[in-house]
């Protein structure tokens, strides 16, 4: 299995800057803070950023200190609402969908090819753009099953679905809206005898779900157990978290860890992770990512990585 060694790519200063201005911009237009913020953002920068970095651990570091220089704890708050209103109107069909369709194979490609269309919805990653309409989301879950997956996993993840055995599953959520489309996979492996736990951020962190988004999509009463980060910080990055937290991972027989975020943290910290197997399902939106996993930007993996 590949476990992530530190990588970082000349581009990403620019990416990193590029999204530190994004969540500036997310909350004032004052110029003169913004820029205050920025000289603040890039000193930090000039400290963190090597070669043995890691942009998540950056990226992180850079949404705290973007959050206390504008005294605000959630940059995102309304585009996070009205995310989770969008796709929840969407979900009607979605799930009509979803009862319609009697066979696994084609049941579980839809859920695959609907949950990663969900993670499109992204404020965190430059370069990456995504309408906020139904009407396009319908047309990526349609796109993405006729392009399929450039790593597709899904036969061993199938396998882990159908043996009874395997019981305990952990879905280390991404964004808000997104979990709308993972609500799929939570009925899914829930009609196929699993006990589902999703993983939440405990404090707001860019467009990332908290347990109040699971409440205001009603996926806190499909879930049989709700696990919450102990800080703010994108992706699961195991010394932010504690004991608890991490045993709550361990003892999981599967994770599915969803978006590039939790695909780096899962990646970094895998030898720690003593669950027993660990997938990564995600849209490839940045090139760093994308060379790491011998992918192109655009494509979308279902990975078994442990």
């Amino acid at each position: 299995m590949m476990i992530m060694a530190h990588f970082i790519k000349p581009y990403c200063s620019v990416c990193l800057l590029d999204m530190a201005l994004s969540y500036f911009q997310a909350s004032t237009s004052d110029h003169a803070t913004i820029t205050a913020g920025m000289k603040k953002i890039i000193n930090m920068m000039k400290q963190d950023l090597n070669g043995d970095a890691y942009t998540f651990l950056i990226g992180n570091k850079i949404a705290r200190e973007v959050c206390a220089l504008l005294g605000k704890e959630d940059l995102f708050e309304a585009v996070k609402r009205r995310s989770n209103e969008v796709c929840e109107s969407m979900f009607p069909s979605l799930l009509d969908r979803y009862k319609s369709i009697t066979d696994f194979d084609e049941k579980m490609d839809f859920v695959l090819c609907a949950i990663v269309a969900g993670n499109v919805i992204d404020v965190s990653t430059p370069g990456h753009d995504f309408k906020l309409e139904s009407a396009e989301l319908f047309k990526i879950i349609e796109e993405i099953h006729d392009r399929g997956f450039a790593i597709n996993d899904r036969k061993k993840l199938k396998t882990l679905v159908l043996d009874p055995r395997v019981k305990k599953f952990l879905l280390v959520l991404d964004n808000a809206g997104e979990i709308v489309f993972d609500k799929l996979l939570v009925m899914f492996l829930k009609e196929h005898g699993k006990n589902v736990t999703c993983m939440v951020k405990g404090k707001p962190i860019s467009n990332d779900a908290t347990k109040a988004d699971l409440r205001d999509t009603g996926m806190d009463k499909l879930c049989d157990g709700i696990l919450e980060t102990s800080i703010a910080s994108v992706g699961y990055v195991i010394p932010d978290n504690e004991k608890n937290v991490v045993d709550t991972v361990n003892g999981m027989d599967v994770v599915i860890g969803k978006g590039q975020a939790n695909l780096e943290t899962l990646c970094v910290y895998l030898d720690e992770i003593k669950a027993k197997h660990v997938f990564i399902v995600s849209r490839i939106k940045c090139p760093t990512v994308a060379e790491f996993q011998g992918v192109k930007k655009g494509q979308q993996i279902v990975r078994q990585i442990k």
